[in-house]
């Protein structure tokens, strides 16, 4: 087959024997041209004949890989190897039935994890020593046990998390975890190359020297399939030289180059069993019946933390591996839906006896894909091909050279600790992920894999806190009422003294997830602002905070007695339902305090309010807050449009302007008008108040629209769209608790009368609304420029 089929600008992902568990996703995305040429008509040939190449090599790859890795699941152990090949096969036929029937993927293959070898080794090891008293059958029960138990939970936590749609929260995982775990991996391989090719353990230096032919004939041939990978990356290249390597044995037997026997006695084969064993669902069966009973149940909750890890790591090794899948074979996967697959993977894992952690390999599915498959064909085939697979287990492993195992082992040993050092080293920028990966390294070398996973995760999280609490933006921006004022319509005299003296207010505008990490932002900004000499008033809008955790809660707190013993008042406006419920729970005190005459923590609902009450408290503490006559539409527009008038206009003027306004009540509910209507008039309030919600599409936490805007006394609405014969983009209505509600309308004919009856009226109530949206401007380009 053309190299260009096999795809050489994929990353290690794609090889087809490779079981690389996904550490290099990231390293080259790019997929280059679409391998699978097109048919006169355009289309792709889907017969059933396209998947016979996918098929075969899947089926080699999944006996390669029984063979080479099923004798490491229960290695040392009473079990024998040929029990865990069996197991393997089980576990690979039990995942393609579950991944064939609920995978969204249509070429979906499912296989044992490879990844839990060493983890659960160490689990195995700890399980040894914590039964210095049992038998080797007890002891084989309980770690047994362990692994059903493992991949029961596995498989439970999994569907349930697909159904309730947790995978978007896996993406969160510390992917150089992952990449430290699969360091260690590297180490297990490399050793276990070693041990499977002699009979002696890695550590006995001296014992290996005697030996070296036979590991080093593993060794050799593990280092020339990674050469000849990285330089072809050719999946049939590398099936061909491993069936050569597993054909080689009964080669020398047809030529007479010696006997199979002579070949197993010198130590070349793999071991055979001491008695003729029956078919294997019998050995399974006899193996589980007499061993299951001597289960040590304290043992095995004893595991329960390092189970913890095995699960964590199946989740990172699962979510990028699929993540691979998607990337690399331009297949949209939804998570939720692969995560139940894997799920009931690991469910059927343990009901068919093999009780081994399962997945959705990435390296066979993007082969499978190359090589044309499109259907789930070739899923079936593979479950139906496991049955005469583990029918000639006790007849082919026997055959098979030690150096199989051995020079697959080495290979996938150098390639994960390639793409482990290479990617932290080419592609990590933060010396963090350095350190992460060095430590964990370190640890597993001294102490063991799960040990080296649990001081990962620490330091990773370490990382995290560290670099949140310098880099979220909680304080969102910090401004004064001396550059920010509310929406009320005020005399120039007010809004003079405001901004003389608005650095009394002070207003924080709060973004983000305020937690134990970030909070100490609010908690500095807040304290600076409490010293001697500081604003009296403190106002903080939670508008785009979403959530606050216990920390910021009792931090919040403390600023509002910090803010009593000052005699400043700590104003809270635009709580979301999440921050209200905490505070609520963590029961913090929060008056209710519409004028924001009090000390303390205060509450006001909405930030115009809020802002309105400060901006009231302080002109009234200086005496320049005249008291606007309720109910007068005269007095309100006199307010509001008097400063902006000729000095020696007359009194009388002001008649003729209410002259031109129409003035209306609406009921509680009522709707003034909608965003998308024609404004062929703006609104300004006399008595009662309005609100203003976002156009369609912007909705709150509840599913509702919007709240944007209080519209109080003096204020008006809607009088941008108006002078610019623009739609509104707000709804503007009555509160349905509200009182009713009189307003002044200004609808165009009526101002365009203005305008050519009383130019000078007409320019002040035009200098009125220019100054409004002159605020609002300058507030939002500082808001765009801090970030």
């Amino acid at each position: 087959m053309d190299e260009d089929t096999v795809g050489h600008d994929y990353s290690l992902f794609e090889r087809g024997v490779s079981d690389d568990a996904s550490i290099c996703v990231m390293s080259r995305l790019d997929p280059g041209p679409d391998p699978l040429p097109e048919s006169s008509t355009g289309t792709r040939s889907r017969g059933w004949l396209s998947e016979v190449p996918a098929l075969l090599v899947t089926v080699i790859t999944t006996a390669i890989n029984a063979v080479t890795y099923g004798g490491l699941c229960y290695q040392g152990t009473a079990a024998g190897s040929n029990f865990g090949v069996t197991v393997w096969l089980l576990g690979s036929g039990a995942s393609q039935l579950a991944v064939t029937a609920f995978s969204g993927i249509p070429f979906g293959i499912g296989a044992t994890t490879l990844e839990m070898i060493p983890i659960l080794h160490a689990i195995f090891y700890s399980i040894q020593v914590a039964m210095p008293w049992a038998s080797d059958s007890a002891v084989l029960a309980t770690c047994m046990a362990t692994c059903f138990s493992a991949t029961f939970a596995l498989g439970l936590l999994l569907t349930l998390g697909g159904h309730l749609g947790c995978a978007k929260y896996l993406r969160a995982v510390p992917v150089v975890v992952l990449k430290g775990a699969l360091f260690g991996v590297a180490l297990f391989l490399l050793q276990s190359a070693i041990n499977s090719s002699t009979t002696m353990e890695a550590n006995d230096v001296a014992g290996l020297l005697l030996v070296w032919p036979k590991w080093g004939l593993s060794v050799f041939l593990g280092t020339a399939i990674f050469l000849i990978d990285e330089v072809t990356h050719s999946s049939f290249l590398i099936v061909l030289i491993l069936l050569t390597v597993a054909a080689t044995p009964m080669m020398v037997s047809i030529l007479g180059c010696g006997s199979i026997e002579e070949l197993r006695s010198d130590g070349w084969l793999l071991p055979s069993p001491s008695v003729v064993p029956g078919p294997w669902y019998s050995e399974l069966a006899a193996i589980y019946t007499e061993s299951l009973p001597e289960v040590s149940w304290p043992v095995v909750l004893q595991q329960a933390p390092a189970l913890a890890g095995l699960l964590l790591t199946h989740l990172l090794v699962s979510l990028m591996d699929l993540k691979a899948v998607e990337i690399l074979c331009r297949t949209d996967i939804d998570l939720d839906t692969e995560l139940k697959a894997i799920g009931l993977s690991n469910i059927c894992s343990v009901v068919c006896g093999c009780g081994w952690p399962t997945y959705i390999l990435c390296s066979q599915n993007v082969t499978a894909f190359k090589l044309g498959s499109r259907s789930r064909f070739g899923g079936v085939a593979k479950v139906l091909a496991t049955i005469p697979m583990l029918a000639s287990v006790n007849v082919v492993m026997p055959l098979m050279p030690c150096a199989l195992p051995g020079c697959v082992a080495w290979w996938l040993g150098l390639c994960f600790m390639k793409e482990t050092v290479l990617d932290v080293i080419l592609q990590h920028s933060s010396r963090m992920d350095y350190i992460i990966v060095i430590c964990m390294a370190a640890v597993i070398i001294w102490l063991g894999m799960l040990q080296g996973i649990f001081v990962g995760l620490l330091l990773a999280m370490s990382n995290f806190i560290f670099k949140y609490t310098e880099l979220a933006p909680v304080v969102l921006s910090s401004d004064s009422a001396s550059f920010l004022h509310s929406n009320v319509g005020r005399p120039l005299a007010q809004f003079a003294t405001l901004e003389r003296l608005g650095h009394h207010i002070a207003i924080l505008q709060l973004e983000g997830y305020i937690m134990f990490g970030s909070s100490s932002q609010l908690t500095d900004a807040v304290r600076q602002l409490l010293q001697p000499g500081g604003p009296q008033w403190i106002l903080l809008s939670f508008r785009f905070v979403r959530g606050l955790d216990y920390s910021a809660v009792c931090d919040l707190a403390a600023l509002g007695r910090r803010a009593a013993e000052s005699g400043c008042c700590l104003v809270i406006t635009e709580l979301t339902s999440s921050v209200r419920e905490t505070l609520t729970k963590a029961r913090v005190q929060v008056v209710e305090m519409p004028e924001a005459k009090g000390i303390g923590l205060c509450h006001v609902p909405h930030y115009q309010a809020a802002l309105k009450s400060c901006e009231d408290a302080l002109l009234s503490s200086v005496g320049t807050l005249r008291p606007m006559q309720q109910g007068s539409a005269l007095a309100m527009l006199e307010e509001t449009f008097a400063d902006f008038l000729e000095k020696d206009t007359p009194r009388e003027s002001m008649d003729v302007l209410l002259s031109h306004f129409e003035q209306k009540e609406f009921l509680p509910g009522s709707t003034v008008y909608r965003a998308g209507d024609h404004a062929n008039f703006c609104v300004g309030v006399v008595t009662g108040k309005l609100h203003a919600f976002q156009a369609p599409g912007s909705k709150n936490e509840h599913g509702q629209a919007q709240l944007m805007e209080i519209v109080g006394p003096g204020a008006f609405v809607g009088f941008a769209g108006f002078l610019n014969e623009l739609p509104y983009n707000q709804t503007v209505s009555v509160p349905h608790d509200g009182e009713p509600t009189l307003v002044v309308l200004l609808h165009w004919d009526r101002f365009s009368a203005l305008m050519e009856q009383e130019p000078l009226l007409a320019n002040g109530v035009l200098r009125s609304f220019l100054r409004r949206m002159t605020y609002e401007l300058r507030y939002f380009s500082r808001l765009s420029a801090q970030h």
